[in-house]
């Protein structure tokens, strides 16, 4: 019999550039980098033969301002690499156009924004956030991952980011999905569809002005995940309340009692002697 033709090569990629580089540009999607305007943040990839990430190209829709959740995370996974941390989220400005003629297997992402039980598969379903892994997505139109068939895919993104970064002018190192907003000695997080930390989000309970739960968010958000508090611990004002317009949702539980204290400054420990 004759032997299997061989499989086709794969599009031409671009080597990342000082261009690149000089963007803060982690990963350039097989693109060439840039810069849009001498806007601040912002920065342009481009392939005709298509971007990819790890083999796969992505998928040309949803891919306009208004409709971008997926360009918006493709920008993410540029800036700052597959499974980096995510500063500043990319704006609604980004938005992306199709590689003429190049149609290719891609990444899914034709799902709705908002669509929780796609948030696994599906690269338009949310926002990612730090330490993401992309690979977790599926690949053609549906979260099986068995659709082979090729379709249009980006051939380039416009990437912005506001780069005046309010959450680190006041101090926080999470923002738990939320937008920084200043108040009087302190700062107001806020998301309509909910705060939310290591993939779950927080309950709406025993968020009151004087519960621990509160404190103890604003205490994750001010200083990160497992550090070592050097800073005054939040105060009793603290307090909170429900995201009215988000579904319900897995959260932290924290509909306890009040025994437990709320986190309190702590030193490093003294390393033990030999």
């Amino acid at each position: 019999p004759a032997p299997a033709p061989a499989p086709a090569p794969p599009p031409p990629c671009a080597a990342a550039s000082e261009v690149c580089m000089a963007l803060d540009v982690s990963d350039n999607l097989c693109g060439s980098c840039a810069p849009i305007d001498g806007i601040p943040g912002a920065f342009r990839l481009s392939n005709p033969s298509g971007l990819r990430f790890a083999t796969l190209a992505f998928d040309a829709r949803h891919s306009s301002p208004g409709d971008n959740v997926h360009v918006r995370n493709v920008c993410m996974l540029a800036r700052y690499g597959n499974g980096g941390g995510v500063k500043v989220a990319a704006s609604e400005q980004c938005a992306g156009q199709a590689a003429d003629n190049a149609p290719q297997v891609h990444w899914y992402g034709d799902c709705a924004a908002g669509d929780s039980s796609e948030s696994e598969c599906c690269d338009n379903a949310e926002l990612v956030e730090s330490g993401f892994d992309w690979e977790r997505f599926a690949q053609g139109n549906s979260c099986s991952g068995k659709d082979s068939q090729p379709d249009p895919v980006l051939g380039e993104i416009d990437c912005y980011f506001d780069v005046s970064d309010p959450c680190a002018d006041l101090g926080i190192l999470e923002n738990l999905g939320g937008k920084c907003e200043p108040l009087k000695g302190g700062f107001k997080l806020t998301n309509s569809d909910g705060l939310r930390f290591g993939g779950r989000y927080f309950s709406d309970k025993e968020v009151q002005s004087g519960a621990n739960a509160p404190r103890n968010i604003c205490t994750l958000a001010k200083y990160g995940d497992g550090a070592v508090l050097g800073g005054a611990s939040a105060t009793a004002r603290c307090e909170g309340s429900g995201a009215f317009d988000a579904d319900e949702q897995v959260s932290w539980y924290q509909d306890c009692g009040k025994e437990a204290p709320p986190a309190k400054r702590e030193t490093a420990p003294t390393p033990a002697k030999p």
